[in-house]
């Protein structure tokens, strides 16, 4: 059996890591000392025996650990890597007379005319972002995903509610209609996602959703075109608040403007394959119908 000396680990190990197995070891000592003046040498040096190879044993464990983690690909070298996200397009602002992109300095809060109450889902966001950055992580990059609404054919989606307030006659202009709709379809919600991972240099905020928002009036328009519905109602600002009210939730998710553009995706080349509303509602609109017919033909 080979013995080796790493005299290299003793400058990457932390002081505090020396102190504690220091204090450890001299205090199975004393204590030992104690044991063997009054039950004799043989009892303190068996008491002295096991625990002193304790702290041996959890360096050993600690590095067979670590072994274990750079086998299986967990070490930090590798992970960083990967990608770190959160969800935060809350934080872009209404009332603005251009769309928010993802550099340094776009968030919004306390815009003209905006509500104080809708600085609040704003303060989270900017707080959230700020915790998440906060953190020092030199290996692992950090992408902070400010997702605009994710748009699914499912069942029980944001989707699936406006179509049927769409189909009952209810989906007319909101408020006042020119608030703005940032949105994304599924398909490209996950290739921006697999787009983050296997681009490296992306990193910061990065905002997940359609290059080409619209306003509200727009939005409800082709999704009623794609249902084939040509009457709906408008919904006036207060019909929208009572609503809201009773159903213990914010009029802001509606009646906020969430102008925001993906610039870092698309600088960095990542093309949409739906990168139009109206398209996207056809397209979500057939696949809608499609499996609610077939959950309806199952019964």
């Amino acid at each position: 059996m080979n013995i080796s000396v790493n005299f290299s680990a003793l400058r990457e190990a932390k002081w505090y890591q020396f102190a504690l197995r220091f204090c450890f070891g001299g205090a199975i000592c004393v204590l030992a000392g104690v044991i063997a003046e009054k039950y004799g040498p043989a009892i303190g040096g068996l008491f002295l025996a096991f625990p002193a190879i304790f702290p041996a044993s959890a360096t050993l464990l600690e590095n067979e650990q670590e072994e274990k983690k750079q086998r299986a690909g967990l070490h930090g070298t590798i992970r960083g890597r990967k990608v770190a996200g959160v969800d935060a397009v809350g934080a872009a602002g209404d009332h603005r007379p251009a769309a928010r992109g993802d550099g340094p300095g776009e968030l919004g809060g306390n815009e003209p005319g905006a509500p104080d109450t809708w600085n609040f889902s704003i303060k989270i966001a900017k707080d959230w972002e700020a915790a998440f950055f906060a953190g020092r992580t030199s290996l692992t990059r950090k992408i902070a995903m400010r997702s605009s609404m994710t748009f699914t054919a499912d069942r029980g989606g944001v989707f699936d509610v406006l179509s049927k307030l769409v189909r009952a006659g209810l989906g007319g202009t909101q408020g006042s209609g020119t608030q703005r709709v940032s949105w994304i379809h599924e398909a490209d919600f996950i290739r921006a996602i697999e787009f983050l991972i296997a681009n490296g240099t992306l990193s910061g905020p990065v905002n997940i959703c359609s290059p080409n928002p619209v306003t509200n009036r727009e939005f409800l328009r082709a999704l009623r075109a794609a249902w084939g519905q040509p009457i709906s109602f408008p919904n006036p600002a207060w019909m929208i608040e009572i609503g809201t009210f009773l159903l213990r939730t914010e009029s802001e998710l509606v009646l906020k403007s969430r102008w925001v553009i993906p610039t870092k995706l698309v600088d960095a080349g990542f093309t949409f394959n739906f990168p139009d509303w109206p398209a996207a509602a056809r397209e979500l609109v057939t696949r809608h119908r499609g499996s609610t017919e077939g959950t309806e033909g199952s019964k």
